[in-house]
């Protein structure tokens, strides 16, 4: 018997790409010390509108791939980690 070999997924294998961009904004500001917002997201992903921006947090949230605590502003957090992003990366 052969067992079949790992395949690793990225976020697009699963996410809308504003989902994946805003997830992966989320991810690259935890690493900082400063707190994440929903106006640094929608700075770093290219969004204007805050409203746009929490519309897909609460897609993540309900994909339980990031939280944060009620009425408190910087409270954002992811709650994956990823070990590794290969950017151009393509199969075959």
């Amino acid at each position: 018997m052969t067992l079949a070999q790992p395949r690793f997924l990225t976020f697009t294998d699963v996410l809308t790409q504003p989902q994946a961009r805003v997830l992966a904004a989320i991810l690259h500001m935890a690493d900082d010390a400063g707190p994440i917002t929903v106006r640094s997201i929608g700075e770093a992903c290219g969004l204007s509108s805050s409203s746009s921006v929490w519309f897909i947090l609460k897609q993540l949230r309900a994909l339980d791939l990031v939280t944060w605590q009620r009425n408190r502003a910087g409270t954002i957090r992811p709650l994956v980690a990823v070990r590794r992003i290969e950017i151009g990366e393509t199969d075959g």
